[in-house]
């Protein structure tokens, strides 16, 4: 009698422990799917500010408008190619050639990981929300968004001394 009484007791335990508030209903993206955004970048010593855009097909394209001697520079990935086009010049290369800590491929690949997958935790920080996750290259991130208005503030990547702060953000259908 008193094994039935704890196999029940043990059973019961379990059910409520691995009781959890559930819903159907798939987790929001953090960022959309295609958008626009003016970007303050900051990689060590480096900085500069950018206009990025992510296209619906996968296209990121990062134009930088400061500083002064790298104005215009475009930067346009996809996963078939990375082009750098300046001065009329431009230079095509497989992504897998692109450094892995250059800002722009970070940036890439921590947006694709939060639209892609769960591969995150979340956390509220009074009106923000904050996402820390891992891309699929291994890099440790994190991104802040407004809690109220879905608005992304900032993403960074500490290992790799990668600050990059969104102004102007906005959703776009194509």
């Amino acid at each position: 009698m008193r094994r039935v009484f704890f196999a029940l007791a043990a059973g019961l335990f379990l059910f409520c422990c691995g009781c959890q508030k559930s819903t159907d209903e798939a987790p929001a993206q953090p960022i959309a799917a295609a958008f626009s955004a003016t970007v303050s970048i900051a990689q060590g010593e480096f900085s500069c500010t950018a206009a990025v855009t992510k296209s619906a097909d996968g296209t990121f394209e990062t134009v930088l408008e400061t500083p002064t001697a790298l104005k215009g520079l475009t930067i346009t990935q996809t996963d078939e190619a990375c082009s750098f086009a300046f001065a009329g010049l431009t230079l095509e290369t497989p992504p897998a050639l692109l450094p892995d800590a250059a800002f722009s491929s970070c940036m890439l690949e921590a947006v694709e990981t939060l639209q892609e997958s769960t591969r995150f935790v979340t956390a509220e920080h009074g009106d923000n929300i904050v996402y820390s996750g891992r891309t699929k290259n291994g890099d440790l991130f994190t991104f802040t968004q407004e809690k109220e208005t879905g608005k992304p503030l900032s993403l960074e990547f500490s290992d790799r001394q990668l600050t990059i702060t969104f102004t102007d953000y906005q959703e776009s259908k194509t």
